[in-house]
């Protein structure tokens, strides 16, 4: 099969994200492949691929964190779903994260908390478990942006 027909076999259920996964870690560079159909105007291809992706994130963070600005961007998409698929890339990624990206966008991040949507707030109190694990001198921080929630309207 080649690589132009995986995004279409996704976008026609013929391989779910679960076998695409599968496929990518038989063969890492169809991860671009996954990075491409987050761009898809067909639902069903653009959220296997974030599906597909935020797994990767947990099971082998080293393989995205090279591409952590991408995901830094998507934080600033229309989408909202994609907004909350990167805030749980990035929650962790925080665990590869040996540059210190995340500290640079911390202030940024901690105001997902604050969003009007409750999702939003969610997938950030998710991420920020798996931050503070990792980043433990952001604790301090993630603990005050966590009890300024009852002040959220």
């Amino acid at each position: 099969m080649g690589e132009g027909d995986i995004l279409r076999k996704i976008g026609n259920k013929e391989i779910d994200p679960d076998d695409f996964e599968e496929m990518i870690k038989i063969n890492w560079d169809l991860l671009q492949k996954c990075f491409e159909g987050l761009n898809s105007v067909k639902p069903e291809i653009k959220y296997s691929c974030a599906k597909v992706l935020r797994s990767i994130s947990e099971k082998h963070p080293e393989k995205l964190y090279p591409r952590f600005d991408f995901f830094v961007n998507l934080l600033d998409n229309n989408n909202k779903i994609l907004n909350w698929v990167a805030i749980d890339i990035i929650g962790n990624l925080t665990k590869m994260d040996v540059d210190n990206k995340f500290d640079s966008i911390s202030e940024e991040f901690f105001n997902f908390l604050t969003d009007q949507s409750m999702i939003m707030a969610v997938h950030t109190i998710d991420s920020f478990g798996k931050i503070a694990k990792t980043k433990p001198h952001l604790t301090e921080k993630i603990t005050d942006n966590l009890l300024k929630i009852e002040k959220i309207p």
